[in-house]
């Protein structure tokens, strides 16, 4: 019998205990500092997920709505990251660092500062939950936690 790779074990975990705590989720706890989210992702050796939207764009409002306030989504980024959420109509310096040029944009960013990830557009929440595990794992942050 073949045993489960590293990945898929992970996912697994991440899955199982998205499951067990759907009735006691909560929303994610956005930081609206990125200074001092960044402060806390060195100080705690996790990555920060910096979620970039507009106000006026509505797969911004969509991925908010459906992949955000999705309850494992909501357990996974709490969890595993420090989570940003930048409003691009009140932060275009902030967005031009980013290098940021679709909305929404979600990075994820390491916490000696370099962008790990960068996933632009709506994603549903079982692809962004997968996304969120493969970047874990590749950079040993799963192992961290």
């Amino acid at each position: 019998m073949r045993r489960p790779t590293t990945l898929s074990a992970f996912f697994t975990m991440i899955c199982l205990v998205g499951v067990s705590n759907l009735s006691a989720a909560e929303a994610i706890r956005w930081n609206a500092d990125i200074n001092a989210a960044a402060r806390q992702a060195a100080s705690e050796q996790r990555p920060m997920l910096i979620f970039v939207s507009s106000q006026h764009c509505p797969y911004c409002t969509k991925m908010k709505r459906d992949t955000y306030r999705n309850a494992a989504v909501a357990n996974d980024v709490n969890t595993a990251f420090i989570p940003v959420a930048v409003d691009a109509d009140r932060s275009g310096r902030l967005v031009r660092q980013l290098r940021v040029s679709a909305y929404p944009t979600t990075l994820v960013v390491s916490p000696d500062a370099h962008v790990v990830d960068r996933i632009e557009g709506y994603v549903r929440p079982r692809q962004f939950r997968h996304r969120l595990a493969t970047v874990l794992h590749q950079n040993h942050y799963a192992e961290a936690r």
